[in-house]
Order: structure tokens, then C-alpha cells, then sequence
């Protein structure tokens, strides 16, 4: 079964970190030093590259596990508000896509028609009403 890994890539870049500095300072390393601090380099530019974009904060808050709580406790508010105006963009181009490829009259019977679900809709239903009330 497939299950997303990508919120998993800032903490192992983490973890390689420590554990290459703390190689690359022992002796017992010391011929290997050039190479560790050649990998510590190739790391921070990873770890850069995930910083100036934000897809371990939408897979964070997409993730049912998750959702936003994760990040609203674990991350600096600077780096939390950033990850949200990245997630409200996004979304906002996604619904731009959904929006301009649903003929207003389907999506008007769909989002109309009696349910017998409480609220009126399944997951995919409430998506598009939720997308519906944002434009």
C-alpha cells in the first residue's frame, strides 16, 4: 500500500545532519572528513530547497493525520503563516481549475440535490461546495 512520505523529509534531513556532524568531528572519521562535509553541503542545499517551498506544509495540512495542528504547535508562527498563504494560494489556483472546468449548471444540480447524508454531501460533494463558497 502506498502511503505518502514527503512530511518525512525534513525530519531525516534533520537526523543525517546530526549524525554527520558528529562523524565528521570524531577522529575516527578523519580521513572521511572532506567527504562528510561534502554531504552536510549537498543536505543544507536539500533542506534550503524545501524551505523556499512549501510542500511539506500542504502535505502536513492535507494529511488526515495531521491536518494543521502538527505544524500550528511544532513550527515558528513566521514559518506557519508563510505555509498557510502558500496552502491559500494553491488552493485558490486549484479551485480557479475546478471552477472554470464545471459547467455552472451540473455543478448547481449537483450541489442541489437532496442527500441523505447529514449536510447533504460525501467528501467530494462538500469539496465542491466548499470551492463553490470560496469564489
Amino acid at each position: 500500500m502506498f502511503m505518502p512520505t514527503v512530511w518525512h523529509t525534513i525530519p531525516t534531513l534533520e537526523t543525517l545532519q546530526d549524525k554527520w556532524e558528529t562523524f565528521a568531528a570524531m577522529q575516527k572519521f578523519h580521513k572521511l572528513k572532506w567527504s562528510i562535509e561534502k554531504g552536510l553541503a549537498k543536505l543544507n542545499k536539500d533542506y534550503q530547497f524545501l524551505d523556499q517551498n512549501n510542500v511539506v506544509f500542504i502535505s502536513l495540512a492535507l494529511d488526515p493525520n495531521f491536518k494543521l495542528e502538527y505544524a500550528k504547535e511544532s513550527w515558528d508562527s513566521k514559518y506557519f503563516g508563510e505555509g498557510m498563504a502558500a496552502l491559500e494560494q494553491v488552493f485558490d489556483i486549484y479551485a480557479a481549475g475546478v471552477a472554470s472546468k464545471t459547467p455552472q449548471s451540473a455543478n448547481d444540480a449537483v450541489l442541489d440535490s437532496a442527500s441523505p447524508v447529514k449536510g447533504g454531501s460525501y467528501g467530494s460533494m462538500t469539496m465542491q461546495k466548499k470551492i463553490k463558497d470560496h469564489l
